[in-house]
């Protein structure tokens, strides 16, 4: 307490009632006057209290004090007006005291230990029965015990405060950090939105589009005239004739027939097998895409490298409806020279319908070979 302790010292008291209301308003004490109050001698509590520690060493006060009241309550401090935790600190001439969280701990390793000396039989020194003052000269120790728990609630409140300290300093902390975090994040965002407004009109500049709403339009306008092509396409490939006399019946049939008049091209096994589960209605316009796509491999094996590609080809002359890729990997087998499986990806295909009916959409998927001069037919069948 240093100076604190000292002011205390100082205080002005002009009789023991005073400094009793005094001390009843900071530490709770009963509130009888002191003069009908029993008194108990700080050494003999001690003495009392130590006969019950099972040790030298250090234990806790409330522990021991609760054997020692159960065994003989008339060493109950509350008898007195007095709490424990305030009353053990007028012991301090026989028994230590420490604090560890808030919790008191003593032991009676102490060196007035061997002063205390009381005659046999004696357990507690108690003014008689009947009521009578107590001297002036236990005024010291009431003011010694004000200034105990003065300085031990100055402790406990310093500690706290410490802690809020440090709390309130931690959070800071994190909130500077947190506000450093939310400019950096804003910044970056702003920088990839200027970033995006910026590509986005040089696209607008480069295509040289109107507003996003007209393209929007445009592209719907777009999308219906290919569904009316499609349809019209449908209408026609009903009144397709093949070129030559062979009328397939089935795909089935027209793979067979372009199997045998078509030396370009390769079916593999499952191209045969989804051919003959096909039920698509316009084999006669299958075998004529196929008749296409043998026509158009032989002028592309003629071509130089690099010059044009076989799906040009089949989308400049005969108008099919070509696809290079697929979103999806697409594996189909054969067996090979050798008598064994393979299994081979194919992206390119052509489409005919876009329904999801197999009766009116079929596909093609084909692989290229100009070096063995053959286009690879892996599939013709419904719509995978």
């Amino acid at each position: 307490m240093g100076n604190d302790s000292k002011g205390i010292e100082k205080i002005s008291i002009g009789d023991l009632d005073a400094l009793s209301s005094a001390l009843n308003s900071l530490n709770g004490i009963e509130n009888k006057p002191i003069e009908n109050r029993e008194y108990l001698e700080p050494r003999l509590f001690s003495e009392a209290l130590i006969s019950y520690m099972k040790s030298n060493k250090w234990e806790l006060f409330n522990d021991v004090y609760s054997k020692l009241i159960q065994k003989q309550s008339n060493f109950n401090l509350k008898k007195y007006g007095f709490k424990s935790y305030e009353y053990i600190f007028l012991c301090s001439e026989f028994i230590e005291t420490k604090e560890i969280n808030n919790e008191i701990y003593i032991r009676h390793f102490h060196p007035n230990y061997e002063k205390m000396k009381t005659p046999k039989g004696s357990q507690v020194a108690m003014k008689k029965k009947h009521k009578i003052a107590i001297q002036s000269s236990d005024s010291s120790l009431l003011k010694k015990m004000f200034s105990r728990i003065i300085s031990r609630r100055v402790r406990f409140i310093e500690r706290n405060l410490q802690k809020k300290t440090k709390d309130n300093f931690n959070q800071l902390i994190k909130i500077t950090t947190l506000k450093s975090d939310l400019k950096k994040t804003s910044e970056d965002r702003n920088q990839w939105k200027n970033r995006h407004d910026s590509l986005k009109k040089e696209m607008r500049e480069d295509k040289n589009l109107p507003k996003d709403s007209l393209v929007t339009k445009l592209r719907d306008k777009i999308n219906s005239l290919e569904m009316a092509n499609e349809q019209m396409k449908n209408k026609l490939d009903a009144i397709i004739v093949p070129i030559d006399d062979k009328i397939p019946k089935s795909i089935y049939d027209a793979i067979k027939i372009a199997e045998e008049d078509y030396s370009s091209l390769y079916f593999f096994e499952d191209s045969l097998k989804s051919a003959r589960d096909s039920p698509y209605r316009y084999p006669e316009k299958i075998l004529d895409a196929l008749r296409q796509m043998d026509e158009n491999a032989k002028k592309w094996f003629l071509m130089k490298p690099g010059t044009g590609t076989y799906e040009s080809l089949l989308r400049g002359n005969d108008g099919l409806n070509v696809a290079e890729s697929d979103s999806i990997k697409r594996e189909f087998g054969t067996i090979n020279s050798k008598g064994e499986w393979i299994i081979v990806e194919m992206k390119a295909h052509i489409k005919f319908g876009v329904q999801k009916n197999p009766k009116k959409t079929l596909r093609i998927y084909y692989l290229t070979d100009r070096e063995r001069q053959k286009i690879f037919i892996g599939w013709c069948g419904k719509h995978l």
